[in-house]
């Protein structure tokens, strides 16, 4: 489900935390800009393509 933005952004806090800590991976789906700006790496899908 959907969560509000600031349970969002806590929780991203918390994947990127773990992420960093454990030397991880972390794969994730969004339409939030400001989440997927949180990303190292971005790969965008438009019209079912990668770009």
């Amino acid at each position: 489900g959907n969560l509000d933005t600031e349970n969002s952004l806590m929780i991203s806090d918390i994947l990127f935390k773990y992420v960093k800590e454990e030397g991880s991976s972390l794969i994730m789906v969004t339409h939030d800009p400001k989440l997927a700006n949180k990303a190292k790496r971005k790969i965008k899908i438009k019209d079912g393509k990668i770009k």
